[in-house]
């Protein structure tokens, strides 16, 4: 585990570059207007006249290209075939949604502590974290969280990279040239700044993922034989999925509809959001977390101007 003397002497050793305290002390005054109510998950901003709008989120946005799901109906047909009421398996569905969201929450506050950690300022610690903090150590309490100080401790041995800051909080919406764009607002867990070989310094998006599965394998399937007319349940599953059955919906038919994807269009929408300031992104990835300890760091695509054409006013 790292040590925070471990910390203080990389700090020393590799004391962060004044281009990299810009960066952060510009995102944090170029946002200033935004408020984020975490109990209802709701995103404000306050405008110079006085008012204060209210915007949706970066997932509630994205998610505008997901199809609709109904609930009720798939949970009757789930009922049925494994011989349950409609009752237990709407509650079996929130207890899970419940165990997930709480322990994501928690892994996210980790990570989000184990950041001001690795850059030396243990005061801003979450105070429910803490109690981890033992003898200038850190310590994990779950696999995930296990796996999140291993993401630190192969990030110490690289070079040239420096972190910005945790829970990045951005919106849309500061920069007259981006006004064709839909507002929005969000928090991503990680910002880095990259020192190139000409000495510039270009960021790097990194957000935390948590699920047990990326891909749904039930879309996937779903695809392949709405568009494979040899395949033995072609005309009934077109008849009842259609041809962009397991896609996204307009203009990301290309992509699945499964988390996944939509990781991809959040991180972009991220990402225009600091386009806005002049920066240049060159790096995007979900770091997913896996319960024995280790994880993936996966980089994604660049969606931005596709996205940026979804999202604009007058579409």
């Amino acid at each position: 585990m790292l040590n925070i003397n471990d910390i203080i002497e990389r700090n020393k050793s590799r004391p962060e570059p004044p281009e990299v305290t810009n960066i952060r002390e510009n995102i944090i005054k170029s946002f200033s207007r935004l408020e984020f109510q975490e109990g209802p998950h709701k995103y404000y901003i306050h405008n110079d006249d006085g008012t204060t709008i209210e915007v949706p989120s970066v997932s509630g946005v994205t998610h505008e290209f997901k199809p609709h799901f109904d609930t009720q109906k798939v949970a009757s047909q789930y009922a049925l075939k494994h011989d349950m009421t409609l009752e237990q398996v709407l509650r079996s569905w929130e207890e899970n949604n419940v165990r997930a969201t709480n322990n994501g929450t928690s892994t996210h506050l980790f990570g989000e502590a184990y950041m001001h950690f690795f850059m030396g300022n243990l005061d801003k610690i979450p105070d429910v974290i803490k109690p981890q903090l033992d003898r200038g150590y850190l310590v994990p309490y779950s696999g995930k969280q296990d796996a999140i100080l291993k993401y630190y401790e192969d990030l110490y041995l690289i070079d040239d990279i420096y972190p910005v800051m945790p829970e990045a909080q951005v919106y849309m919406g500061v920069n007259s040239d981006y006004s064709d764009i839909k507002q929005y607002a969000g928090t991503f867990d990680m910002l880095f700044a990259y020192r190139t070989k000409d000495n510039e310094y270009k960021l790097m998006l990194h957000d935390w993922k948590t699920n047990k599965e990326l891909e749904s394998g039930f879309n996937r399937n779903v695809h392949e034989v709405v568009t494979n007319p040899q395949h033995k349940n072609y005309e009934k599953w077109l008849d009842k999925y259609g041809i962009n059955g397991g896609m996204a919906l307009e203009p990301f038919t290309e992509l699945y509809d499964e988390s996944f994807s939509y990781y991809i269009l959040q991180l972009s929408a991220y990402s225009l959001c600091l386009e806005q300031l002049g920066y240049e992104i060159i790096d995007r990835r979900i770091i997913w977390l896996k319960d024995d300890g280790s994880y993936e760091k996966i980089k994604l695509p660049d969606y931005t101007q596709k996205l940026r054409q979804a999202l604009n006013k007058n579409n």
